[in-house]
């Protein structure tokens, strides 16, 4: 058998060198042939987003933007606690009555009573029942405050323990047994006046059925003065217990048979 003959030190060092530029070779391969197709990701990327996916992110952000800026636009059917805008209510439209003494011509107009008084234009902003041991006095006033600007008072007769419930008067002018009094009361010149009306005025006054502590009224009512007062039209009348507090409201109950 022939010996072995060990590469020389210098064939050893020609095959590492040509080893190092296969190497090198390959690793510039690998390394162009990424860049080129990073490059042709990015175009082909650029392109997906000019051609929708950008617009979409667009439209979701402006639409985003929007929403927070404008309630009207962007608007998903969502609204988040606190955004929800308060509709605005439309004043009530008022129906004016026509003054007149002929009982007969009295209409009581349909919406909230208005009219006038002593000359000045009124709107009711409450109405409440008071009751005494001889009669129930229903008022109809105009302003908020603990004296009214304007109001009518109209004392009807009434035994002890009697409701007003589905009760009606119809007074006319020429009427002077069974006339409930009637009060006008305004201010003029910084101070209250008053005036009483024991007949002579035209009158037509309508309760319901009583409701948590509410009595509807319907009421028309013409006085005999130079300034044709009068008012007409539905109110809600509330129950007082002596000295004004007002009546707290009684809840109906039910039978467990009821459900």
């Amino acid at each position: 058998m022939a010996d072995y003959d060990a590469p020389s030190p210098a064939r050893r060092i020609i095959t590492w060198a040509v080893a190092v530029l296969v190497a090198g070779g390959a690793l510039y391969f690998v390394f162009s042939w990424a860049g080129s197709a990073q490059k042709k990701f990015n175009v082909a990327q650029q392109s997906s987003e000019d051609s929708g996916g950008g617009q979409l992110g667009h439209i979701a952000e402006l639409n985003s933007v929007l929403a927070a800026t404008d309630p009207n636009k962007g608007y998903t059917g969502y609204e988040p606690p606190g955004r929800i805008t308060p509709l605005k209510a439309e004043p009530e439209k008022l129906n004016p009555p026509q003054w007149t003494l002929d009982l007969k011509a009295a209409r009581i107009p349909s919406g909230k009573a208005n009219g006038t008084v002593s000359g000045a234009a009124f709107v009711a902003d409450r109405a409440y029942v008071q009751r005494t041991t001889s009669s129930h006095v229903l008022t109809v006033r105009q302003g908020e405050g603990f004296q009214a600007d304007r109001e009518i008072i109209i004392a009807l007769p009434a035994k002890a323990g009697q409701k007003l419930d589905e009760a009606t008067w119809d007074i006319s002018k020429d009427q002077t047994t069974g006339v409930p009094r009637v009060i006008k009361r305004w201010i003029a010149g910084g101070k209250l006046q008053m005036k009483p009306y024991t007949n002579g005025y035209a009158m037509k006054l309508e309760f319901g059925k009583t409701t948590y502590g509410s009595l509807p009224t319907r009421v028309f009512i013409a006085l005999p003065d130079e300034e044709k007062t009068v008012i007409g039209g539905t109110v809600e009348a509330s129950f007082l217990l002596p000295g004004g507090a007002q009546a707290r409201p009684t809840r109906p109950t039910y039978a467990s048979d009821d459900f």
